[in-house]
């Protein structure tokens, strides 16, 4: 059996899933910063802790949709949007990153 990741807590519980999706979207714009800077080092350092802090955050959704029922009705609606509003602009950064690699790369495969 793996360690849990959330607290007991709800509004705890939601309080981490916000920590670890914020500490995701910093590293998705420094994966953008790398990007625009065309900083290959910055680029490869960035990926090795954005792997790992993604893993982290995937175990920790799956733990908290496991939860989706208990947590209903428990927690601060506050922490919810916010939750929403941080998950939002990830899944919008990374997509971004997702483009601008795949033209890289398509200039790679062209040249």
């Amino acid at each position: 059996m793996t360690d849990k990741i959330l607290p007991e807590e709800p509004n705890a519980a939601v309080e981490k899933m916000m920590s670890l999706a914020q500490e995701c979207l910093n590293l998705v714009k420094a994966e953008t910063l790398a990007i625009d800077k065309n900083n290959l080092a910055m680029f490869a350092v960035n990926e090795s802790h954005k792997g790992k802090a993604f893993d982290f955050y995937t175990r920790a959704a799956g733990e908290f949709r496991e939860r989706m029922d208990e947590l209903q009705g428990k927690v601060n609606p506050t922490l919810i949007t916010e939750l929403q509003r941080i998950q939002l602009e990830l899944q919008e950064q990374a997509e971004r990153n997702n483009v601008q690699l795949e033209q890289i790369e398509g200039l790679k495969k062209e040249g």
